[in-house]
């Protein structure tokens, strides 16, 4: 399904895969094919697997939930898991329930984390690349700041 990027690592959290999922259209299923285009290498926590998995199963339809399997299944996003000493190092940082998303961008080494959590993260953005070198930005602005992505 996708081919492995050589370039941008980017984390998704749950409130952007969630939409990526359910809708055909718009950012973050943009974003999404750029993964599975190979054009940035989409990463995902076990937290946030678990997370969407749940949000789908209320929310979702079963085609939507099997579109979702097949994502990890193929490797169109990819999964790490993260130290809990470093979630704990993070929520001193950020909001506790947010860590293990910034967590899993830290053990991927990834550049940016794709969200529209304008609450706790988006808000935030300016303190989590200070402390984390991570630019924590909607959908939207991952792709107008990508090279020759669409």
């Amino acid at each position: 399904m996708a081919r492995r990027a050589r370039g941008t690592r980017v984390v998704v959290d749950t409130s952007v895969l969630f939409s990526a999922v359910r809708s055909p259209r718009g950012f973050a299923r943009d974003l999404l094919n750029a993964g599975i285009d190979g054009d940035v290498d989409l990463i995902i926590s076990d937290v946030i697997l678990v997370e969407t998995t749940r949000n789908l199963n209320k929310k979702g339809t079963a085609a939507e939930l099997a579109f979702f399997g097949d994502l990890v299944t193929f490797d169109a996003v990819r999964l790490v898991s993260h130290a809990p000493e470093l979630v704990a190092r993070v929520a001193l940082s950020v909001e506790p329930k947010d860590a293990p998303i910034v967590a899993a961008a830290i053990t991927a080494e990834a550049s940016m984390l794709a969200t529209y959590d304008r609450r706790h993260l988006l808000s935030r953005a300016d303190e989590i690349k200070r402390l984390f070198d991570i630019a924590v930005m909607t959908p939207e602005a991952i792709l107008s700041s990508l090279p020759n992505v669409d």
